[in-house]
């Protein structure tokens, strides 16, 4: 029953297979909590039913932040079916929710990014890590997603002109500048490539001259960061948080960082800021006199 929703999602919202797998996934537990509880489909609901579901994923110890993005899809699809005629009521428009727990993103310090990446280049013997540690450096240089990264093609590389062509959420390009021992970096990937005949589509590739998978990558950049204890996520998305923190201590403009980033809202951006106060707290808290003495 939810097949239009879901080529709504495809097709006008040119959301990716993944998000649209994670709203079908939420919808069809979302009904299927319906018609066992209440033996009705999501079509009918009423709001005391929407609630209840809520209520449901809380008492089974489910985070809030994953309630309100399953929550979220379920608004969308009601708001979908206003749009189409087939409801004159949204049960969920007026839907409460937990308070999202408040936290900081995860980035890793600048001297701990150098010690990594210095580390793995003094271990490249051979085409993989060599590839593996330009992985590494693209994401933290550019602050791309995984999945913008696995999908980047070879004509979208353009050392030349020192930018990087990037597909980004519903298809959406943007810009990123490459400059200096970055740009240098890449020209001797690309060298290895073509020695190894590996020149294909996109621009990275196993020794097999296959795509790189997701799991893949979050494999390598998770061992590659294990090397920090103190860190708690060692995933990909890491690297954009300490892209985005890195460049704001080091005064770029919130809205420059807005732009590579490829957000739509400069909300989403601004959580970043959070994390150089913090880092301005603990510089007073240590050098200020009075400080020191309490």
């Amino acid at each position: 029953m939810f097949e239009k929703f879901l080529e709504y999602l495809k097709y006008e919202k040119h959301y990716s297979p993944l998000t649209i797998k994670a709203y079908q996934n939420d919808l069809e537990q979302f009904e299927h909590f319906l018609i066992t509880d209440y033996g009705i489909s999501a079509i009918v609901a009423d709001s005391f039913k929407v609630r209840s579901w809520i209520v449901k994923l809380k008492n089974d110890g489910l985070k809030n932040k994953s309630i309100h993005r399953k929550a979220s899809s379920v608004k969308s699809y009601y708001k979908f079916l206003l749009r189409i005629g087939e409801l004159e009521v949204s049960p969920a428009s007026k839907l409460a929710l937990p308070k999202i727990e408040s936290r900081l993103p995860d980035f890793v310090r600048e001297k701990e990014i150098q010690y990594i990446l210095s580390h793995l280049k003094e271990e490249i013997v051979d085409y993989e890590s060599l590839m593996g540690y330009v992985v590494f450096l693209l994401l933290y240089a550019t602050g791309m997603r995984r999945a913008e990264l696995i999908s980047l093609k070879t004509v979208d590389v353009d050392l030349e002109s020192s930018v990087v062509k990037v597909l980004g959420k519903r298809n959406k390009e943007r810009i990123i500048p490459i400059e200096g021992s970055v740009r240098e970096e890449l020209r001797i990937y690309v060298t290895a490539k073509e020695k190894e005949n590996l020149n294909g589509l996109t621009f990275f590739v196993n020794f097999g001259g296959e795509k790189l998978t997701e799991k893949f990558v979050y494999q390598l950049v998770n061992n590659y960061l294990s090397v920090i204890p103190s860190l708690k996520k060692r995933s990909p998305h890491v690297l954009r948080h300490t892209f985005a923190t890195q460049m704001l201590e080091n005064g770029a403009d919130l809205m420059a960082i807005k732009d590579i980033l490829g957000h739509e809202s400069l909300s989403s951006t601004q959580v970043y800021t959070q994390n150089t106060i913090e880092k301005l707290k603990q510089v007073y808290k240590s050098a200020h006199p009075r400080e020191r003495k309490s």
